[in-house]
């Protein structure tokens, strides 16, 4: 029935929310459900329980391995669409204080023991992707300006080019634009990109630095903070529209063998057999990280729009290079 109703019926934006314990009485809802998916219609589930949930205010990626084939948060779960963290309105959770996975992307999945948590996902989400308002919604909507500028400053930030070995300037500059970009009404504006460079390469030269040093000692000129975290961490970063200053090692070998596979495949993502060993000189390299999915990192490289997908690279995972610390 859902499937007919929506191809009869012409609508900017179609989205089923489904309230179920997940126990199909009527055949087998998953191929309805790709087709619906398929055809652009957002399918938003919550599994409705009486049991204890641990979390009741996070979203999934993967399913829970210990649910059964037969369980009805699993159908629940696959039926459910995708998005990716920093699109409205999954971004808008965050301000809500709900837990987003580190893969970059969620299902529109929740479990629910309470009708408060199904109201409040249904205030943040549903709503936004329904284009219907909820009066008790109006103190996340006055979040929500400041988190589409955010995401709107990150997305039309362009990559640029180091001059010498200033891959650590090009990198710290472009994390410190972003990151005040963020801070609405800051005291003193926000510094041009170009403006922080030159300061960062008139302290600390154009023949490389160490970045942890420069962040160390530069981040309390601009009133900023940071600290060094694990992959987990530099993904939930970027869930919250943070950019990460990201630094790793190649040997000589290896960059010979980078540069050519993105000559190649520009939109490909590097694995560590594309690069395999090296033996000679180590060389580092710092970066921005940008963006997470499930399945790569996306860095921002100072190489120039030439390089990669117009200055950005993928690549499958921090493993894949050397001592890569955020």
């Amino acid at each position: 029935h859902a499937l007919n109703a929506f191809e009869q019926k012409n609508m900017d934006s179609q989205v089923l929310f489904l309230l179920s314990d997940g126990q199909s009485t009527d055949g087998d809802p998953l191929p309805i459900a790709e087709k619906l998916r398929n055809s652009g219609v957002k399918i938003v589930t919550c599994f409705l329980t009486s049991d204890e949930i641990a979390k009741p205010r996070r979203l999934l990626y993967e399913a829970d391995p210990t649910w059964g084939p037969s369980d009805g948060r699993s159908v629940l779960f696959e039926m459910s669409s995708t998005m990716k963290n920093t699109e409205a309105p999954i971004t808008y959770l965050i301000d809500a204080n709900w837990e987003l996975p580190s893969s970059g992307e969620s299902r529109l999945f929740i479990q629910a023991n309470s009708l408060d948590v199904v109201n409040e996902f249904c205030k943040i989400v549903v709503s936004q992707l329904t284009n219907k308002s909820f009066d008790a919604i109006v103190d996340i909507l006055e979040k929500v300006p400041l988190a589409t500028y955010i995401n709107q400053q990150n997305a039309d930030f362009k990559p640029k080019k180091q001059e010498g070995g200033t891959c650590y300037a090009n990198a710290i500059a472009s994390v410190f634009h972003l990151a005040m970009h963020r801070i609405v009404g800051r005291e003193g504006g926000v510094p041009d990109f170009y403006e922080i460079r030159k300061r960062l390469v008139d302290a600390y030269g154009d023949k490389g630095a160490k970045t942890q040093k420069v962040l160390q000692e530069v981040c309390p000129q601009y009133r900023l903070q940071y600290r060094q975290v694990a992959e987990t961490e530099a993904r939930q970063a970027i869930n919250k529209r943070r950019p990460v200053v990201a630094r790793f090692r190649l040997y000589n070998e290896q960059w010979d063998r980078f540069s050519a596979f993105y000559e190649t495949n520009p939109k490909g993502v590097l694995k560590k057999s594309d690069i395999g060993d090296g033996y000679t000189t180590l060389g580092g390299h710092a970066v921005v990280l940008i963006r997470c999915d499930p399945n790569c990192l996306t860095f921002m490289n100072s190489w120039g729009k030439k390089f990669a997908d117009g200055g950005f690279f993928r690549v499958k995972d921090e493993n894949v290079l050397t001592d890569t610390t955020f």
